[in-house]
């Protein structure tokens, strides 16, 4: 399973969000060049596009504790073969919260 975390922003101005956000990949079964491929595309269907990779590694779950809250995302690419999480921040005004 390759994991990566991303700085990602916005493909375009936004009201409701914020420029920048963060995002976590889990790609199950592929080689480092096609998960990234595959989590770069997912990044951008939702709008957003990569900014810095900021972690790219190989991942197991003894990289988990029982009770990091990653376990359940790199658990259910196991079974989905990809999970994307966006952490994304709330733009009020010109602040973010």
């Amino acid at each position: 399973m390759r994991f990566f975390a991303f700085r990602i922003t916005r493909k375009s101005p936004s009201v409701d969000v914020g420029p920048i956000a963060h995002a976590n990949g889990w790609i199950k079964n592929a080689s480092r060049d096609e998960a990234y491929l595959q989590a770069e595309k997912m990044i951008n269907d939702q709008g957003w596009e990569i900014s810095a990779t900021l972690e790219d590694h190989v991942v197991t779950k003894d990289n988990y504790s029982p009770d990091d809250e990653n376990l359940r995302y790199y658990e259910q690419a196991l079974v989905d073969d990809e999970v994307l999480v966006l952490y994304v921040v709330k733009s009020i005004g010109n602040q973010e919260e």
